[in-house]
């Protein structure tokens, strides 16, 4: 999750895309629409701060809940999310995530 934060912060939109599972719902456009708009997400975006709330781990399953401190045109974005990775091959992909808007420590 951590390695995600940081790629998008970085703008490594390739990063971003190896590290989704390809049941990813982002992965029903091509690739290089796909990648066209990581790169803008990351470029239009300031990457404040990730706090890691929790994390489960279910032999090939894992459930992260976070806060993404977040900015773009000085507005503030932050958002809560429950991502949900699976293992393949000795790596966590992400599959989805719960979005809840703002800060949520509630969950």
């Amino acid at each position: 999750m951590r390695s995600r934060f940081s790629g998008y912060a970085l703008g490594l939109a390739d990063y971003i895309i190896k590290t989704s599972h390809p049941k990813n719902a982002c992965f029903q456009k091509d690739l290089k629409t796909l990648k066209e708009e990581v790169l803008r997400f990351c470029k239009e975006t300031s990457f404040e701060n990730l706090e890691i709330l929790d994390f489960i781990e279910e032999k090939n399953k894992a459930f992260v809940t976070f806060i993404a401190y977040l900015k773009t045109d000085k507005k503030d974005i932050t958002f809560t999310e429950i991502s949900h990775f699976e293992k393949q091959n000795g790596k966590w992909l992400y599959i989805d995530g719960q979005l809840f808007e703002g800060i949520r420590k509630d969950l």
